[in-house]
């Protein structure tokens, strides 16, 4: 269980977000912006950048590097599926080819 905030910056065209696990009693916090870059005529990049602080003696370095490892994987499948709902209800089934890897 996590809470997770995003505020959308429209002069600096990016997405602030923080997320607090509730693990290790308010101890966690991931905390970043994500911008959406253009790498050609049809096609963005999704460019996160951020901290994750642990607040746990001796454990802290493993537990954020955990943390960052997950979320190296799960965003780009994150990414994925808002793109293939995107493509579904948006797009009229068409892929619109504008996620780059």
């Amino acid at each position: 269980h996590y809470i997770e905030t995003q505020t959308w910056r429209r002069r600096a065209d990016e997405i602030a977000f923080a997320i607090l696990p509730s693990m290790l009693s308010g101890r966690v916090r991931v905390e970043g912006t994500y911008a959406l870059v253009s790498v050609g005529p049809s096609a963005i990049r999704r460019r996160y950048a951020g901290t994750v602080s642990v607040d746990v003696a001796l454990l802290a370095t493993r537990i954020e590097r955990g943390i960052v490892q997950e979320l190296v994987k799960s965003l780009p499948i994150a990414a994925r599926c808002t793109q293939d709902w995107l493509d579904r209800y948006l797009n009229r089934g068409k892929r619109s080819g504008i996620l780059a890897w």
